[in-house]
């Protein structure tokens, strides 16, 4: 067979199986192309999934007339000139294929006039054939219809997902997209149904309100951080408030909404040991760092970027996530029902004869008087975790289980088996860490059976694990004796560990960090367990020493709080 040059056509519907391959990578070519035209204003709307018709419609420097017949041109792109321009690239688009890989599967109707130009025009194009352009009167700006997507090409058709999951998949990039771009006015609507718009005005508290609302608002803690190539800042979950999957974990590189496993791996390892296993944070987070430091040409869809100088964010990243973690804004809130008690009337019978109260301006503006204080909280000062605790003026407690404390116009609740708990795991893994161990000796010695390899292990070893608080000596060819253990081990534990590290297991030398908790958990006291005053001081003082204060090995809070304000809700005072 002779080998041929592809047509135009053809070769556009290849190209579009690679960079359009549902209705999600048309909003983001789409949007993306908006924000680079300097649109301070974008309504995204989208029907059945996408799939019927997606509207985009912004208020950028819009297109001039004489390059309309290139808009859907393949490798026709306003933003690149040169080779070297690559590798500095600030535009969220470059390659000059989305419009032309979107005309080339849909009908598109596009419409835009030039900022400076008096008319406006239209062109329509189906399946990559442009039908007409013509001249059109409208508003500085573009405006682009998606219709029947995938409608000349059924195997991409066929393979979409149920329409739910398309608008699952769209809700979560628009929503990212949004609270990334908060100088941009954001309309979202599906299937005609407004699902947020945002103010635009460069409010980023603001816009995690339009969006996420205010439950996700009140939980997030503002940080930042600097080092020689990077600029970070951004919003992170508080620990009471987390979820079971990591979509809430949002990425912008120099204002490009990114995938990037090193970032949410970082962002995990931030709070390890502190949320409830299964559990992930929420953040949103801009980096910001020289174009040249950013490799944003790894795939057509340009999701994935590559950043040369990683190594110098990210651990840096992780000690600044987690040490902002510790500060009194970290603790969860007590959740507090929006009803208010039973009202009382104090109405005259003839109240029917009075005019009715005028409400005409009510909702907005106490709507606007709401958004605003929930976003001052968010920017309350930072009250330092060992500030917090010796602040803290005790009350009582509650059935022998709960510590109630007075503090900074709001009242706390701590979980004393939690923080005792804490304060016990953190010393015996300081200790084992350490290597300062005591060892406990046994009423009743242990043996253990041993083999060739296990006997040659311990022969070798001995001394290592004398000093690890181990005394044992051989009995027989067969048998290993344990007369002491370390005291942070259980027997059970001893045993396992030593059988461990005499078969030369990858991690010999490291109790694991489930054992440790369970340790901790069997030493601390107990619900039930009365403490007195004195002892409540000490629980404090430990908890100033441990590395996180807020939550339990187990990542269970160790505090809730319970402001002046949400109580005087809950006696309807406010």
């Amino acid at each position: 067979m002779r080998i041929e040059r592809l047509s135009e056509r053809v070769a556009n519907r290849i190209a579009a199986g690679e960079v359009i391959t549902e209705p999600l990578s048309v909003i983001k070519e789409l949007v993306e192309n908006s924000l680079d035209a300097g649109a301070r204003r974008i309504d995204i709307e989208i029907r059945s999934g996408g799939l019927e018709k997606i509207s985009i419609v912004d208020d950028g420097e819009g297109i001039f007339f004489d390059d309309a017949p290139l808009v859907f041109e393949r490798h026709a792109t306003s933003k690149l000139r040169n080779v070297s321009d690559l590798y500095e690239i600030e535009s969220m688009g470059f390659r000059g294929e989305a419009l032309a890989s979107v005309a080339a599967v849909s009908k598109v109707t596009l419409q835009s006039r030039s900022q400076q130009e008096q008319q406006g025009f239209e062109m329509l194009v189906y399946g990559g054939n442009a039908l007409s352009l013509q001249r059109i009167a409208r508003d500085k700006g573009t405006r682009i219809d998606v219709e029947d997507l995938f409608y000349n090409t059924p195997v991409l058709g066929n393979f979409q997902k149920r329409q739910s999951i398309l608008e699952g998949r769209i809700t979560e990039f628009v929503s990212a997209f949004a609270v990334g771009n908060p100088q941009i006015a954001i309309t979202y609507t599906v299937d005609h149904r407004r699902f947020f718009s945002t103010r635009g005005d460069e409010n980023e508290a603001a816009a995690i309100l339009s969006v996420f609302g205010e439950e996700a608002l009140t939980h997030l803690i503002e940080f930042s951080m600097n080092t020689e190539s990077f600029r970070v800042k951004g919003m992170q979950s508080s620990l009471g408030y987390s979820f079971p999957h990591r979509r809430r974990m949002i990425f912008f590189v120099n204002g490009r909404l990114v995938e990037n496993p090193e970032l949410r791996e970082t962002l995990n390892k931030a709070y390890d040991g502190l949320l409830p296993a299964r559990r992930f944070p929420m953040a949103v987070m801009w980096i910001f760092t020289n174009p040249g430091g950013v490799d944003v040409n790894l795939h057509p869809r340009k999701e994935h970027v590559r950043l040369y100088y990683e190594k110098e964010l990210l651990q840096p990243l992780r000690e600044a996530l987690r040490r902002n973690l510790y500060q009194e804004r970290a603790i969860p809130p007590l959740p507090v029902s929006n009803q208010k008690g039973p009202e009382t009337s104090f109405i005259e019978e003839d109240a029917d004869d009075e005019d009715p109260p005028d409400f005409s301006s009510f909702s907005y503006f106490e709507q606007q008087v709401k958004q605003e204080e929930v976003i001052q909280q968010v920017r309350e000062p930072i009250v330092p975790v060992e500030s917090f605790l010796d602040e803290l003026h005790y009350l009582g407690s509650f059935k022998s289980a709960y510590l109630i404390f007075e503090g900074r116009d709001s009242m706390y609740i701590m979980d004393q088996h939690a923080a005792h708990e804490k304060i016990l795991y953190e010393t015996f893994t300081d200790a084992y860490k350490r290597r300062e161990l005591h060892s406990q000796g046994l009423l009743v010695a242990m043996t253990i059976s041993v083999g060739a390899q296990e006997r040659e292990a311990w022969n070798r070893y001995r001394d290592d694990l004398h000093e690890s608080g181990f005394e044992t000596e051989l009995f027989g060819e067969q048998r290993l004796i344990i007369r002491s253990i370390p005291h942070v081990f259980t027997q059970a534990q001893a045993k396992q560990y030593l059988l461990d590290y005499l078969a030369g297991s990858p991690d010999r030398s490291d109790i694991t960090r489930e054992e440790m908790m369970r340790k901790a958990c069997k030493a601390a006291i107990k619900a039930g367990d009365a403490i007195v005053k004195a002892e409540v001081r000490q629980l404090i003082e430990g908890l100033k020493k441990t590395e996180d204060p807020m939550t339990c090995p187990h990542g269970r809070p160790i505090f809730i709080k319970l402001s002046l304000s949400e109580l005087e809700k809950r006696f309807a005072r406010i």
